[in-house]
């Protein structure tokens, strides 16, 4: 099974987080492929990080698509927290998937994806 996980960056902009996972979280599923999701909030102070948190308590206790945190002290930047969820990432899945809050990727997003990287 490949193992993808979306790097999601963020800093206060938790509607377009919201939408963002949202359309993570209703993925056409690929065959034999995971998906995980690795939120990168960049010190956000508008109620990003404890959003984050319940959306992680949430998919713990259900089976979907997990959802993992990392909290930066410090807003370092888009090219920062890729740079941080990278670092955290690339040695557990096979591929990572990057994006910013404010990308909203339709239903067949990821399926493409997985076509594509099988041609490779």
């Amino acid at each position: 099974m490949k193992k993808i996980i979306a790097v999601v960056v963020t800093y206060n902009r938790i509607t377009l987080l919201k939408e963002c996972v949202y359309a993570l979280l209703h993925q056409k599923d690929c065959t034999d492929t995971q998906l995980d999701i690795l939120l990168v909030d960049n010190a956000s102070d508008d109620g990003t990080k404890e959003w984050i948190e319940e959306q992680i308590a949430h998919t713990a206790s259900h089976d979907t698509t997990p959802i993992y945190a990392l909290h930066l002290s410090e807003n370092t930047g888009g090219a920062g927290g890729f740079y941080e969820g990278i670092k955290q990432t690339y040695s557990e899945c096979d591929y990572i998937w990057l994006m910013d809050d404010d990308t909203i990727p339709n239903s067949h997003t990821l399926e493409g994806l997985c076509d594509s990287a099988s041609q490779i």
